[in-house]
C-alpha cells in the first residue's frame, strides 16, 4: 500500500491581505502550481465577540435593543479563596425578529449566549469626540431560564 501525502507551502506575504500559495497539482505528479489570485485566496479580517452570562437590564433605544449581560471571571486569592470579578457588557441588537424573540422569551437573570461583531464609532459631546466600541449581536441564544433560590432571592443585582 502506498500512502500519498499532500503538502501545502505558504510563502511570505506579497501584498496583504493576499498571499502566495503553493498548491499541489491535480494529478499529484507534476510540479506544484503557484497562484497569487486575490479573487481565490483573499484573507479577510474579522473582529468578533462571544459572551456567556446573565441578562441584567433591557433598554430600547430607537429601533434597537441594548442588553446588559453580566459575565463572571473568578479569581483565586493568595489565601485560596475565590472572588468573583463581574464584568457588565452591553450588546446591541438591530434585527427586529431577534428583538421580538428576546422580548417574548427572556427576562433578567436568564443565562444567554451572545455572539457578533465589534463596531467602532464616535460622537461629539461638549465639543469633545467620544470613541465607542459597539458589540453588535448577530446570534443570541437562551441557555437557561433564571431560577430564583429557595429563599426567593434573585441573582440579579439592582446595580446592573
Amino acid at each position: 500500500m502506498v500512502a500519498t501525502v499532500s503538502t501545502y507551502h505558504c510563502v511570505a506575504p506579497v501584498d496583504p491581505p493576499s498571499f502566495n500559495w503553493i498548491a499541489p497539482s491535480p494529478s499529484g505528479r507534476d510540479k506544484a502550481i503557484e497562484t497569487t489570485s486575490r479573487k481565490d485566496y483573499t484573507m479577510r479580517g474579522t473582529a468578533e465577540f462571544q459572551i456567556i452570562g446573565r441578562i441584567g437590564r433591557f433598554a430600547t433605544v430607537g429601533t434597537t435593543l441594548k442588553i446588559n449581560i453580566a459575565s463572571d471571571y473568578p479569581r483565586k486569592q493568595d489565601d485560596g479563596t475565590w472572588n468573583d470579578n463581574t464584568h457588565w457588557n452591553t450588546v446591541t441588537i438591530f434585527s427586529e425578529r431577534t428583538i421580538s424573540w428576546i422580548n417574548e422569551n427572556t427576562k433578567p437573570g436568564d443565562l444567554v449566549h451572545a455572539r457578533g461583531r465589534l463596531r467602532n464609532g464616535s460622537y461629539e459631546k461638549d465639543g469633545d469626540t467620544v470613541y465607542t466600541v459597539d458589540l453588535v449581536t448577530t446570534e443570541f441564544l437562551l441557555l437557561a431560564k433564571h431560577q430564583p433560590s429557595e429563599k426567593g432571592e434573585s441573582l440579579i443585582d439592582d446595580e446592573a
